[in-house]
């Protein structure tokens, strides 16, 4: 047995033996090839928290608890406030510290003058005179329709008288006032051939005076006003083409009212 495994031994010892040269002629030929040695494998990134790019992060919505509203219904009385009661705002009364009169006057070119004046007396509580004044006019040269130059006159005055007194129920009112004016019309050869009484000058007068009465208590349910009076109105160079000359006056007699009734109901009703 012992002489059989030793034949094996020897037997593959000398097999080994015999292919060493060869290996070794093997590879001192091998030595001298380049070797190319290619290793391929698919390249695969992984970026971390890509997701999160162009992506909007998520909001949570908060959460509200109603509460429900307590109104303080207490009594709290202030006892130790202290206060004073607002009287009522009003203004002093300065009509009779008001400036009585007044006067404006004025003056341009072409002779133009504008004055005016007025003055109110106060006689009594109850008695009240009114005086006015005016004047307004112009003189000076114009130019004519036919390009050539024209002295233009107009003057107007007026004076005016007013009286006032109240009674119980009613106010008493008397007035009047007298205007003139004073014009020259533009020169027309025609005006003075027709009539021997036409002029380039004229002259107007205005007159008026009137009384009335008036309701002055307002409790009343009828309120009203009555007013009569006389208008007066001349010209002193009447013009008449037809060679009758008037009188150029004119008388005119005028009334005015005015009533305005209140009715007051009373509604009573049963509930």
């Amino acid at each position: 047995m012992i002489s059989k495994k030793l034949s094996i031994v020897h037997c593959q010892l000398s097999i080994i033996l015999a292919f060493l040269p060869l290996s070794v002629a093997y590879a001192q030929q091998d030595s001298t090839l380049n070797r190319t040695v290619v290793v391929e494998n698919e390249y695969n990134p992984n970026i971390m928290d890509a997701s999160k790019i162009n992506v909007l992060p998520r909001v949570e919505e908060p959460a509200v608890m109603k509460k429900g509203i307590e109104y303080a219904t207490a009594l709290r009385p202030v006892s130790a406030w202290t206060y004073e009661s607002m009287s009522p705002i009003t203004r002093e009364w300065a009509m009779n510290r008001a400036k009585r009169g007044y006067v404006r006057a004025g003056y341009g070119n072409y002779g133009n003058v504008d004055f005016k004046a007025g003055y109110l007396w106060d006689i009594t509580g109850k008695d009240r005179l009114k005086v006015g004044v005016s004047l307004d006019g112009m003189n000076g040269k114009l130019k004519h329709w036919n390009a050539e130059d024209w002295k233009s006159r107009f003057y107007s005055t007026e004076f005016r008288l007013d009286y006032s007194h109240d009674f119980s129920k009613v106010t008493l009112n008397l007035g009047g006032g007298l205007q003139s004016q004073v014009f020259n019309y533009m020169p027309d050869s025609e005006m003075h051939t027709a009539s021997a009484r036409a002029t380039d000058k004229q002259h107007h007068t205005l007159g008026d005076f009137h009384i009335g009465v008036s309701s002055r208590d307002e409790s009343l349910p009828l309120q009203f006003t009555l007013q009569t009076g006389l208008k007066y109105f001349g010209i002193k160079y009447p013009l008449d083409y037809s060679g009758n000359a008037s009188t150029g006056k004119e008388k005119i007699v005028h009334t005015s009212r005015r009533v305005m009734c209140f009715i007051y109901m009373r509604w009573e009703g049963v509930n």
